[in-house]
């Protein structure tokens, strides 16, 4: 899978009672690796990836229809280098991979977007993971921004 070193990406979050739209940054519960993450990881037999966007190959509404989940949603962005930037020992740095779809979604609009980062996965049996793999899913939500930023070239949600 090829390496993104820089740009930005995107990541949906819903809205709820306990994530207003009004929010500034992702919730670290947004960040963390769904069941749907897990298992595919476990059929292709690489490690989970959490799914956002290149907003250079996908729009808003594009990942809308790619995820394909109810409710309101909203867009949070982050820059690749300052995902690979974070640093949370004794873990390795998060990576940003493409990631693409399986059929038949990997023919919609936008598929060529998909990505994943690589390492939020906790092993079983580590000492203090919890905390550790918490730490690190803070660290990456208080780097978030509402997305796409004013300077973005990426088309606006609608």
């Amino acid at each position: 899978m090829e390496e993104l070193h820089g740009g930005v990406v995107f990541r949906l979050a819903t809205v709820s009672q306990d994530f207003p739209r009004d929010s500034e940054k992702i919730s670290i519960a947004h960040l963390v690796l769904s069941e749907r993450d897990l298992e595919q990881a476990e059929r292709r037999g690489r490690p989970p990836l959490l799914s956002v966007f290149d907003e250079k190959r996908c729009g808003f509404l594009e990942a809308l229809a790619l995820w394909g989940r109810p409710g309101e949603a909203l867009p949070f962005g982050f820059d690749v280098e300052d995902i690979r930037s974070i640093e949370v020992p004794p873990l390795p740095p998060l990576r940003v991979l493409r990631d693409p779809l399986d059929p038949p979604a990997d023919q919609l609009p936008g598929a060529a977007g998909h990505c994943g980062i690589e390492g939020l996965q906790r092993p079983a049996g580590m000492p203090d993971g919890k905390i550790i793999f918490k730490t690190l899913r803070a660290i990456l939500a208080a780097k978030s921004f509402r997305w796409p930023k004013p300077s973005s070239t990426a088309p606006a949600p609608e």
